[in-house]
């Protein structure tokens, strides 16, 4: 069975200051679908 899973995951883009994505915890299971869709937003 194959599942993606992130612990505490946290994503800041080149040159960015603040993280785009923090401590994100996330299990999708075999046969899962998602999407994680946002804006960036100018400092």
């Amino acid at each position: 069975m194959t599942t993606v899973t992130f612990d505490e995951a946290t994503r800041t883009h080149p040159g960015g200051d603040q993280p785009a994505v923090e401590a994100l915890d996330l299990h999708v299971e075999e046969g899962g679908f998602l999407v994680l869709a946002g804006s960036r937003v100018p400092a």
